[in-house]
C-alpha cells in the first residue's frame, strides 16, 4: 500500500492495519513445547499454559509446528518426533542428538501443504542434519519420509541454527555457525528442495566446546544477525542480505559479562540482549540496545540501558505472535524455583517503558530449563515500513501475526 504521510499519523495507519488485517491468519507459532513439559498456547492471543507437553528435562530448544489456524501437528526435543496426540511420530525415535541451547528447529516445505523440514545441530558434537516429515500420512498424524540426512558443507556447525525467509517471500535461508573453518553457512530452500551447497561468509576464530553456547537471532527487517557465545563474552554483530543469504561481520560486542539470550523487538529497533555478569549460577541483566547506533559499536554501546534485573530470568528471550518477548527462568541451576516465564510486554518502547515483568507467568508444576522453542522468523509478529517524512510517500507492508 502507498500511503501519502501527510496527514496521517503511525498509530492511525497501525490502526488501518489492525481493521483490515483480520482477513489473514498465520498461527504455525502459536503452541510451545519446551523445559520440563512446559506448555504455551498463544491461538486466544492470551498465553495459556500447557501441561501435556512430552519435552523431559529438555535444556535445549524445542522445534515446534502448527497449522495455520494454530491446531499444534508435531514437536520435537532432539531425540524424537511427536504426533499432535503427543506420541511418537512413525519413524520418529532414535536420531542422532540434536540438544542445544538452538537446536531444533521445524519449516515448511515451501508451496508444499504436508512436507516439514527438520533440522537438528548438537552441542558438543557437530553436523547440521535434517529429515522431512510428511503430515498427510496417518490420518494427519505424519510420518517421517527421510531421516537424519548430514548437509557435508556443515559438518562443523554446532548448537545454534535458525531460519528467516528469502527476500523473494518465497524461499527460505536455513543459517547455522561452522565453528572448524570459521564460517556462517546459509543453505536456501526453494520448492524444489533445499540447495545442500550454502552461502558461506567469513566469521571470527572461536574456539567452540559445550560451554561456549548461544543464538543466532536476526532482526525482523532482516538487516542483521547477532549471534552470542557464553564462555567467550562475546555476541558476533553482522549485516544480513536477505536476497544473497551474505553476512557481513562487523564487530564482537564484548561488555565483559556472560551473554545468555538475545531477541529484537517486533519493529526491529531495539535489541535484548541478556548477560550474567560472572559464573553460571550469578544473576541476570537484560539490557535493550538502539538499533539506530548498530553500526558504531562506540555508539551502539552507550545506548544500553538495563531494563531487568536481579534473578535467573532472561536467560534465553524469545518473540511470540503476540508481539510480546517472553524470557525463561534457568530453572536447573535452582531447583524449586525454576516455575516462571517474563514477559517484556512492549518491546518496542524505549527503556523500562517496554515493563518487564520477570514473573508473568506462572508454569507450576512443570519448570523451565534454559530454551524456549527455536520458530522460524517468518511465522513471527512484525512490521515494516519505508519513508519517515511528513508529506513523503511511504511504503507500509501488514505482518502482523496475528493482529494484536
Amino acid at each position: 500500500m502507498l500511503f501519502y504521510g501527510i496527514n496521517i499519523s503511525l498509530l492511525n495507519l497501525i490502526t488501518l492495519v489492525v481493521i483490515t488485517g483480520n482477513v489473514y491468519s498465520q498461527r504455525e507459532a502459536d503452541v510451545w513445547y519446551f523445559g520440563e513439559q512446559c506448555g504455551l498456547n498463544y491461538n486466544s492471543g492470551v498465553p495459556e499454559v500447557l501441561h501435556n507437553g512430552h519435552t523431559y528435562e529438555t535444556y535445549g530448544g524445542v522445534g515446534t509446528m502448527s497449522d495455520s489456524l494454530g491446531n499444534l501437528l508435531l514437536y520435537s526435543e532432539g531425540d524424537t518426533i511427536f504426533t499432535s496426540k503427543h506420541l511418537p511420530m512413525e519413524n520418529g525415535v532414535d536420531f542422532i542428538n540434536g540438544w542445544g541451547h538452538q537446536s531444533n528447529l521445524i519449516i515448511q516445505w515451501p508451496e508444499s501443504d504436508s512436507l516439514y523440514f527438520v533440522f537438528k545441530v548438537p552441542n558438543g558434537d557437530f553436523g547440521l542434519y535434517f529429515s522431512v516429515i510428511d503430515i498427510s500420512k496417518n490420518n494427519g498424524l505424519g510420518a517421517v519420509i527421510e531421516k537424519d540426512i548430514l548437509l557435508d558443507y556443515a559438518w562443523d556447525a554446532a548448537d545454534k541454527v535458525t531460519a528467516t525467509m528469502h527476500k523473494n517471500k518465497r524461499d527460505i535461508w536455513v543459517i547455522t555457525r561452522k565453528f572448524q573453518d570459521d564460517h556462517y553457512a546459509s543453505f536456501l530452500i526453494t520448492p524444489d528442495g533445499i540447495n545442500e551447497v550454502p552461502v558461506l561468509s567469513p566469521a571470527p576464530d572461536v574456539d567452540y566446546n559445550v560451554v561456549n553456547r548461544g543464538f543466532i537471532k536476526i532482526s525482523y527487517d532482516k538487516k542483521y544477525l547477532f549471534s552470542n557465545y557464553w564462555s567467550d563474552r562475546d555476541v558476533e554483530v553482522c549485516r544480513f542480505n536477505d536476497e544473497t543469504g551474505e553476512i557481513e561481520f562487523l564487530y564482537d560486542l564484548n561488555t565483559g559479562n556472560y551473554p545468555t539470550g538475545i531477541e529484537f523487538s517486533p519493529d526491529s529497533k531495539f535489541a535484548y540482549i541478556s548477560y550474567q555478569s560472572g559464573g553460571a549460577s550469578d544473576n541476570i541483566d537484560i539490557m535493550q540496545y538502539n538499533m539506530d547506533y548498530v553500526d558504531d559499536v562506540s555508539l551502539f554501546i552507550t545506548t544500553a540501558i538495563v531494563i531487568g534485573s536481579g534473578d535467573l530470568n532472561g536467560y534465553a528471550l524469545q518473540l511470540a505472535t503476540d508481539g510480546k518477548i517472553y524470557c525463561i527462568f534457568n530453572g536447573h541451576l535452582l531447583p524449586g524455583s525454576n516455575y516462571f516465564v517474563g514477559v517484556i510486554n512492549k518491546p518496542w518502547e524505549l527503556g523500562t517503558a517496554c515493563q518487564y515483568d520477570s514473573r508473568a507467568i506462572n508454569m507450576y508444576p512443570e519448570s523451565t530449563t534454559e530454551s524456549f522453542p527455536n520458530i522460524f522468523m517468518g511465522y513471527l509478529y512484525r512490521f515494516e515500513f519505508e519513508g519517515l517524512c511528513a508529506g513523503a510517500p511511504f511504503l507500509f507492508t501488514s505482518n502482523f501475526n496475528p493482529v494484536p
